[in-house]
């Protein structure tokens, strides 16, 4: 379950960025040993989550300015990810 704040602009965003996330994540070559990923802009930790459902190998930086979106991404993505606030 992807947690988010509920509204509902965070909804809609959700809504209209999961397809397009899921499609760049799919580029990411499964033959890496350990791919080094960094999520700049993290928001809800989207990227970061769908990444490491695909890849749970990869290394993951995600880089995110909001503390409130950082608390998400604390939740959201599996661990072990490196967050950058």
């Amino acid at each position: 379950r992807f947690v988010s704040n509920r509204d509902d602009w965070a909804l809609q965003h959700l809504a209209v960025s999961w397809p397009k996330v899921q499609a760049l994540v799919e580029r990411v070559p499964m033959d890496a040993r350990r791919p080094l990923v960094l999520d700049v802009g993290a928001n809800l930790g989207l990227f970061s989550t769908l990444l490491k459902w695909r890849l749970p190998q990869a290394e993951i930086h995600a880089f995110e300015p909001s503390a409130l979106a950082c608390d998400y991404i604390r939740r959201n993505v599996p661990a072990p990810v490196t967050l950058n606030e």
